[in-house]
């Protein structure tokens, strides 16, 4: 008897001996395709190309058996059946791919193009992995090609190797990924890795860590309680390098190979640069046979690497062909070799399916893709109940929309006149008023982008695709070169016709931008320059603990928000408040009720597109109806308005408005519990300037009364500082005036709960030779 494995079930290629007929009993209602051979071997008479997960084959010489889980098959030992010990499935190769043995294409109906179309389906157990040079993601569009191809092959995690994107961070496409990155910190654009997440491997992303230009590490948990999945992406210097750049690359690699828990899944790929070859004397354990070509110093390094690690070299264990092997091709195409691989834990070996390129993918590169396949599982994240922020497209609010904002919103507010509730009821009623004109009038807003490249290049994307396949698919040199010119202008076609996109959008931009600016709509202006400068971000960081651990579970992310702004806006009471007496006389303050006239007066002055609050009542829609902030001592700010004369029925009012305000936080659409603020002033109020200003007009009273430490500004006065909100600068004559002067401003902002920053804080001399630094708590401005 004879055993033979297949690691992948979905497809698998049946002989049957020409002595007695074959019966088929389909387990699982297969779909079978009698595949007919032009060469037949001795003894063959049928191919079964069979698509199930467990069936059995009867025969007059050979009993198989098909298991769900890797097939497993026993088989009578007949000279003409393969008794290689090779997986079956390696006669047809995989469907998906252009690159199947010719004469094994030829199955019933069907031709070469029709399975060259086909891409792998991914199994709900299976985990797919990828690494992928690009050449370069600095390229207008090839983000958006990177997304595209790891759509079409049902990736989880596609790692990218030289990038050319310098310093580091995360990115989220618009098609849903996210894309982590570590580069150089600044200089040209050059090396650099990535690793791009579906949105199913976002959801298991624990931490990830970037390690310079060459290397990324990011872990994610698997449905093993207790074991994570560790991908590290490597981009290695050329076989050509010097001695001690590659030394230094794997010192750097070992450091934090070491560090990675045995009890994980780690896995490690890239472009290594390194041709580990098909001799795997002396690393028995660390490769197999399927290797192609020769090993060189970079494989010599890695396999060496790999046996320190307890790693296996994924794509020298599966045979395959060696168009399926090759992971780089010279220009000329005359070249091929493996240099890009995909290693995993040797305690994990059995996980790993499968490992092989697909040279369907395109993205204008001289690498190919390298796919794997583990029976993995990432862990199923249940999904919470979000938060969904209404917002409104305010921008309407013009010209007729406004009339028709406020007949629509006083036929609401009618009825509501002769209510006699509570006042809670009655602002509910109110606030759904204004929700529902909202909705009605305006519409909610679409956060759909429009993606700037447009559809002619996506066709001629797709034109390149198919020139990559001719190119693949020729089979005599002539044919080749031929079909390699024809990619070459397709590339060059595709580059410029998103060089020419990327030209309109930016010229659609400047022209928004240019009438934003001619209307005075500063806003738009802003954020259309924002754009066009490329400095919007969308960073997404790990949340951290006090101690600097990150946090993976969502609930302690959101407890751990509460516990950092209650911190932050709360501020321990001053350890010796300042006696602050009050004034003998009120100021002459009408303390009536506001009439409608300020009432209106005060909504016209609060401030345009600003978040809306729990309400999501956007403040143009009221107007259409026509930090150091946040550390401020409440108590100390009550006794200044004594202090001034304000009268006690104010104060009282403003007290009340203060006490028991909460605030909540928004983190990944979900509302954290509120919490409690004690000290500050609130932000977006329109009494918060005025109260805060009260208290830095008596912190620099109280600072510089009594001193001649400013500079003389007429003959009789002295300017001592210019103040506006919170920012203050300071004017002396010399070094220890101004030493002085910052000195006393700092005791006395710490006693009503303010604090000077050191570190935002900055001196400007002008015509004095003196060197000397103005500190703030011992600490250097």
């Amino acid at each position: 008897m004879t055993t033979h494995y297949s690691e992948r079930p979905s497809q698998v290629v049946v002989w049957t001996a020409t002595s007695s007929s074959t019966q088929l009993e389909r387990a699982s209602s297969p779909s079978c395709t009698i595949l007919d051979v032009p060469k037949t071997p001795a003894g063959l008479q049928e191919l079964w190309l069979i698509n199930i997960n467990a069936y059995v084959t009867e025969t007059s010489l050979q009993l198989l058996r098909f298991r769900s889980k890797g097939v497993e098959i026993d088989s009578y030992s007949h000279p003409e059946t393969r008794t290689d010990g090779q997986p079956l499935l390696s006669t047809l190769g995989e469907d998906g791919d252009s690159d199947s043995a010719p004469e094994l294409m030829m199955a019933r109906g069907e031709d070469r193009k029709d399975l060259s179309d086909r891409i792998p389906s991914s199994s709900a157990r299976s985990l797919r992995i990828a690494s992928w040079n690009v050449r370069t993601l600095y390229e207008a569009g090839k983000c958006v090609q990177a997304a595209r191809e790891m759509q079409r092959y049902r990736l989880d995690i596609l790692g990218v190797s030289e990038t050319h994107w310098i310093q580091s961070g995360q990115k989220k496409l618009r098609a849903g990924e996210l894309v982590l990155f570590s580069g150089k910190e600044e200089g040209i654009h050059e090396e650099g890795v990535a690793i791009i997440l579906s949105k199913r491997g976002r959801r298991t992303l624990r931490d990830w860590e970037a390690h310079g230009s060459r290397l990324l590490l990011a872990s994610f948990s698997s449905s093993n309680r207790g074991i994570n999945i560790n991908i590290l992406q490597l981009y290695a210097p050329k076989n050509a390098a010097s001695e001690e750049e590659k030394e230094e690359f794997y010192d750097q690699l070992q450091r934090i190979t070491e560090k990675l828990p045995r009890k994980d899944v780690n896995i490690i790929m890239g472009d290594a640069k390194a041709k580990v070859g098909s001799d795997n004397i002396s690393y028995e354990e660390v490769m197999g046979k399927q290797g192609l070509g020769v090993m060189n110093d970079n494989g010599e390094r890695f396999a060496d690497f790999c046996s320190l690690n307890d790693l296996v070299i994924g794509g020298t264990i599966f045979p395959h062909k060696d168009i399926h092997k090759a992971t780089w091709v010279s220009p000329d195409g005359g070249t091929e070799n493996q240099i890009d691989h995909i290693c995993i834990s040797r305690k994990f070996r059995r996980s790993l399916q499968d490992v092989r390129v697909f040279r369907g993918a395109d993205i204008g590169s001289d690498h190919h893709l390298v796919i794997a396949t583990f029976q993995l599982k990432l862990k199923r994240h249940s999904r919470n109940p979000t938060t969904k922020r209404l917002k409104f497209q305010v921008n309407l609010l013009q010209g007729s929309n406004i009339t028709d904002f406020g007949i629509t919103l006083k036929n609401r507010f009618q009825p509501l006149e002769h209510l006699d509730e509570d006042m809670e009821t009655y602002w509910s009623q109110v606030k759904d008023s204004f929700i529902s004109t909202c909705k009605e009038v305006l519409g909610e807003k679409d956060y759909k982008h429009k993606d700037w490249i447009s559809q002619e290049s996506l066709n001629r994307l797709s034109e390149r695709r198919e020139k990559k396949a001719a190119v693949n698919n020729s089979r005599t040199r002539n044919e080749k070169e031929a079909a390699q010119r024809e990619y070459s202008d397709a590339a060059k076609e595709v580059k410029r016709s998103i060089k020419n996109d990327k030209e309109a959008f930016t010229n659609e931009l400047a022209e928004r931008a240019e009438k934003a600016a001619q209307g005075g709509h500063m806003r738009t202006l802003y954020e259309t320059t924002k754009v066009l400068a490329g400095k919007r971000k969308n960073t997404e960081m790990p949340v951290k603990d006090a101690e600097g651990n990150t946090i993976f579970s969502q609930e302690l992310q959101m407890t751990r928000w509460v516990e950092h702004f209650e911190s932050l806006l709360n501020r321990p009471p001053p350890i010796e408040p300042p006696e602050i007496l009050p004034a003998r006389n009120d100021l002459d303050i009408n303390c009536e009720p506001p009439t409608l006239e300020e009432i209106e007066n005060a909504v016209s002055l609060v401030n345009s597109n600003k978040a809306a609050g729990p309400d999501y009542i956007p403040p143009e829609a009221l107007k259409a109806d026509s930090k150091a902030f946040d550390s401020i001592d409440r108590d100390t700010l009550w006794k200044l308005l004594r202090h001034y004369g304000i009268p006690p029925k104010i104060v009282t009012l403003i007290q009340k408005m203060y006490d028991g305000t909460s605030c909540k936080n928004l983190h990944e659409g979900r509302l954290t519990d509120s919490f409690e603020i004690k000290t500050g002033v609130r932000k977006g109020c329109l009494l918060s300037p005025f109260l805060f200003i009260l208290a830095v007009d008596w912190l620099m009273k109280e600072s510089t009364s009594g001193s001649r430490n400013g500079i003389q500004w007429t003959l009789w006065t002295q300017l001592d500082d210019l103040d506006f909100a919170d920012d203050i600068a300071l004017v002396s004559h010399n070094h220890s005036q101004m030493q002085d002067k910052t000195s006393t401003v700092n005791q006395l902002s710490g006693s009503i709960g303010l604090r000077i920053h050191p570190g935002k804080s900055k001196m400007l001399k002008i015509k004095t030779e003196d060197t000397q630094a103005i500190k703030v708590g011992g600490k250097p401005l």
